[in-house]
């Protein structure tokens, strides 16, 4: 059995200000017991009408849960905030979209945060816009993202239907700057006018300039060995 008080303080003279709190016990009213972990102690949603009535359910849902089994010394709480995708019933389809853990962590996209802001998902990006309009065209946003095992740093378009890579970084160590998917150690692409690779590999001890002529389609390749220039055939 659950208990749960509804507690409202609209009006409030002083210091303190009005305040909106629940209370929970499990057990009975006249034998209560402790909350346990993961028990909803309290949660505020909201259901709105539809075409031949209320939904049955909140359509989102802010709720405070108990983090560990509690104690008179042991209280710990976690809050997660829920929302109901488009075109769908409330009813069994809330979806949890963001969790802030006992230890004030919060994750977007998952319930189990490994550091202050996690966000989880496929490819996951976050962007940060400017609302100055007067920048010119698509220099409004900038994006971080993960994908493929890369992370990057992205410029949108003003609406988002595009997006240019600027720095890329992948998990074997590889810096491509203009390009998502660099293929050594340090790649510039100059987006159809010019490309540079510079490279050191075993016992080469050397680099490799590549870069590509839009005129005729040619791609020229000059290689370095002990600071001096060697030509030579063959992918850099």
């Amino acid at each position: 059995m659950k208990l749960f008080l509804l507690l409202f303080n609209c009006t409030r003279i002083g210091t303190v200000s009005p305040n909106f709190s629940g209370m929970r016990a499990n057990g009975t009213l006249a034998s209560p017991s402790a909350v346990n972990k993961d028990d909803n102690i309290v949660a505020l949603g909201g259901r709105g009408y539809g075409s031949t009535g209320f939904v049955n359910t909140s359509s989102d849902s802010i709720n405070i849960k108990a983090a560990q089994n509690f104690t008179a010394t042991a209280n710990g709480t976690y809050m997660t905030f829920e929302t109901v995708p488009l075109n769908v019933a409330a009813l069994g389809n809330r979806v949890e979209r963001m969790h802030i853990d006992a230890g004030g962590n919060i994750a977007i996209g998952t319930t189990t945060p490994h550091s202050l802001l996690e966000v989880s998902s496929k490819a996951p990006s976050v962007c940060l816009s400017d609302t100055n309009t007067t920048l010119g065209q698509n220099n409004r946003h900038g994006c971080l993202g993960f994908n493929n095992g890369a992370f990057s740093i992205n410029f949108p378009t003003d609406n988002f239907s595009s997006t240019t890579t600027g720095i890329s970084l992948t998990n074997t160590g590889f810096l491509g700057i203009g390009t998502s998917s660099p293929t050594s150690l340090l790649t510039l692409d100059g987006t159809g006018t010019c490309t540079i690779r510079v490279q050191t590999s075993g016992t080469l001890k050397g680099s490799c300039r590549e870069w590509k002529d839009t005129s005729n389609g040619n791609t020229y390749r000059e290689y370095y060995h002990n600071g001096m220039k060697v030509s030579q055939q063959g992918k850099c």
